[in-house]
């Protein structure tokens, strides 16, 4: 039926009794019978326009109710049912279709095509709840967040698209993927999804510049991971490969990274090839998983080498590569070991610090940082982003420790008196006057602002902290 036979006054009169009986119908919970009533007009595309929400609900609650009886060819062509009424808009039907969607992609992760789903259902169709994620409380009490559908729905879609690697998909689900960052910034692996579909388009130097723009701001082993594999030198891909391990011991998660090393690895290092080679398979016949042909090929090569005894002091040393040419472009300085302490979470912290700059850094325990003593000081590349608070990119140990300075014991607090104007920086609790610390209380009982000129007791203690104490009365 051509589109002016199914819009025709004649064919709206003559659907009208099939929808108030669908309507009926679903009024009983007589969910397949409605569906059914429904489908003849349904293939032959004689549903008009003006019946299209009613119907798409019709649709909806079949499949709902039907989810795991349907066979991936029956979902297809029940989804493109509804797709031919797609309004193309941000409705409640049209969301609630995309959820269904996910769910049938998780089912059948192989024989459903979700890219087909949203090409159709046209990935501007989110509404602005589908961009915002919920928080419920669960029968324990505590709280539960659920991600928003449309990060859902990207991070389905990159699992999807990633193994072709499709140009064509890249630059078609950029766009998307682009608005999802945007509105959802919380949800931390869409810029690597995008950092990805530009390597995927040709654009292998944005990718790039995009991980190491990342990793300045948060050191994560996945990005490291993700850099080895788009950087083309060999030793450059061995020392961000190394860089991940130094992070994470779960072998679960890092079977391509040893396959990948063995490979890198086996006519320069055939010992330590041997010993990636080896952690590769025993994690994967552990786990019942299939190997790949490749580890069988390295083997081969191998003829017999003895594998080197453990891979971490070798990951370390060779991790320093990487480190360096992520940490070229930013500031050095000395920062002191302060202990590791719990975060909000319960989870142990690193801390370290330059007072003297007002610089703060609280990291993963590295085992550099598991063996330092309170006072140890390490040189490092940092990068503050314009904060107090920064990430540690590079971190050498100097021999020196702050608490055996020879003056230590003797050492008393330098009190002086201090005149100028207060500094206050924005959304910050605490203030400066000149380069002394005025703490949020003293802050808020002594009621300055920022420019305000001040005089005051300040105290330099034996470690170099300069810090406030009182701010006198201004005559």
């Amino acid at each position: 039926m051509n589109v002016e036979q199914r819009e025709s006054q004649d064919n709206t009169l003559r659907m009208g009794p099939v929808i108030g009986l669908v309507h009926d119908l679903g009024k009983e919970h007589k969910i397949d019978e409605a569906y059914e009533t429904l489908q003849p007009y349904l293939e032959s595309n004689q549903v008009p326009s003006r019946f299209y929400p009613a119907v798409g609900w019709t649709i909806y609650r079949y499949i709902k109710k039907n989810m795991t009886a349907l066979l991936p060819g029956q979902a297809q062509s029940i989804f493109g049912y509804y797709l031919n009424l797609c309004p193309h808009k941000p409705e409640m039907v049209q969301s609630y279709m995309m959820v269904l969607a996910v769910n049938y992609k998780k089912l059948h992760q192989q024989d459903f095509s979700l890219a087909g789903f949203c090409r159709l259902w046209g990935l501007d169709s989110f509404s602005d709840e589908d961009y915002t994620g919920q928080t419920v409380t669960a029968q324990d009490g505590k709280p539960r967040k659920y991600l928003p559908l449309a990060v859902k729905v990207a991070t389905l879609l990159y699992k999807e698209v990633k193994s072709e690697k499709s140009p064509e998909a890249a630059v078609e689900l950029l766009p998307f993927f682009t608005t999802v960052l945007y509105r959802c910034p919380d949800y931390e692996f869409t810029p690597l999804y995008i950092a990805n579909l530009h390597a995927w388009k040709g654009d292998k130097a944005t990718a790039i510049a995009m991980l190491k723009k990342l990793l300045a701001g948060k050191q994560q082993w996945y990005l490291w991971k993700h850099l080895g594999d788009l950087i083309d030198s060999d030793d450059m891909k061995v020392s961000c490969y190394c860089k991940a391990l130094t992070m994470i011991n779960k072998e679960e998660y890092l079977g391509e990274m040893h396959l990948a090393l063995a490979s890198l690895l086996l006519h320069s290092d055939a010992a330590q090839s041997a010993h990636e080679l080896k952690t590769y398979v025993g994690t994967y016949e552990r786990n019942g998983w299939k190997i790949k042909g490749m580890a069988y090929e390295i083997r081969s090569a191998l003829g017999g080498v003895a594998p080197a005894r453990d891979g971490k002091s070798y990951y370390r040393q060779h991790s320093t590569l990487a480190e360096d040419w992520l940490a070229a472009d930013y500031p050095e300085c000395d920062f002191v070991f302060t202990g590791i302490k719990p975060n909000a979470s319960g989870k142990p912290r690193a801390c370290l610090s330059n007072v003297k700059r007002h610089l703060f850094a609280s990291m993963q325990p590295s085992p550099l940082l598991k063996r330092a003593k309170v006072g140890d000081i390490f040189t490092c590349h940092y990068n503050s982003a314009g904060n107090t608070r920064v990430v540690i990119l590079t971190m050498h140990a100097t021999g020196r420790n702050e608490n055996t300075r020879p003056d230590k014991a003797q050492a008393k607090d330098e009190v002086k008196t201090i005149e100028g104007k207060v500094t206050i920086r924005p959304d910050k609790p605490y203030a400066f006057l000149c380069d002394y610390y005025i703490s949020p209380h003293l802050r808020q009982i002594s009621g300055i602002v920022d420019g305000q000129a001040v005089k005051a007791v300040g105290k330099v203690q034996p470690d170099g902290r300069k810090r406030i104490t009182k701010i006198l009365p201004i005559k």
